[in-house]
């Protein structure tokens, strides 16, 4: 999981990680507003040769030589058993607290249907915190790394603020900045450096966390 601020540039860093983990195919979830500019900077950013398909329309078939589809979150849900029809080296969700409701037909369609038909997966956003409340991070920490996050009780407990009211029980903060404030960090991949230029084992242990990959 990548939580850069915005503007820090966590799409370079994901097409990097693409380059670096030797991916042929990809999966790009992301709102509808930033389709064109994932595929810019595909060609920008990548350092071989490949062709991008963006799906604009739910009767858009897809291209079978297409190494990279770009989608958005509406029409992955519209779209989703197409997009099962294959299997990605990479999927990279942006903008992945839109899935922070784990009910909705969105969070169930990518992180699980989709999730599946993926080798590697990387959420990006730069709000893993929304509103600020830990609670509304769960549903992509647990499914990051479940191993970590699976008990609902244990996380509320450990990183939610909650308090009591007479309509109920709510949870209006967090106490997981510390651990949300370290992340995964890739460096830029330019078109004259070398693929491999990502050294995993150095990763902290905190930031295996947030890892959805082996190391």
């Amino acid at each position: 999981m990548l939580c850069d601020p915005p503007g820090a540039g966590k799409t370079p860093q994901a097409i990097g990680l693409y380059d670096a983990l030797g991916c042929n195919s990809a999966l790009i979830i992301c709102p509808a507003s930033l389709k064109e500019n994932w595929a810019r900077e595909f060609s920008k950013w990548c350092g071989r040769s490949i062709k991008t398909q963006i799906l604009n329309s739910s009767s858009e078939e897809l291209d079978p030589k297409a190494n990279i589809i770009i989608t958005s979150f509406s029409l992955a849900n519209r779209t989703s058993d197409r997009l099962c029809t294959r299997t990605y080296d990479l999927l990279v969700v942006d903008e992945s607290h839109y899935l922070k409701n784990a009910s909705s037909q969105a969070a169930r369609i990518v992180l699980v249907l989709l999730w599946a038909k993926c080798h590697f997966r990387l959420l990006m956003t730069g709000t893993p915190l929304p509103n600020g409340r830990a609670v509304e991070g769960y549903t992509c920490f647990s499914r990051c790394s479940h191993e970590h996050f699976s008990s609902w009780e244990n996380y509320k407990k450990t990183y939610c603020i909650e308090q009591r009211t007479r309509w109920g029980v709510t949870y209006p903060g967090s106490k997981l900045k510390p651990v949300a404030g370290e992340t995964l960090y890739v460096p830029p991949v330019y078109k004259s450096v070398p693929v491999n230029v990502i050294d995993l084992t150095e990763l902290s242990e905190v930031q295996k966390l947030f890892c959805p990959y082996e190391i």
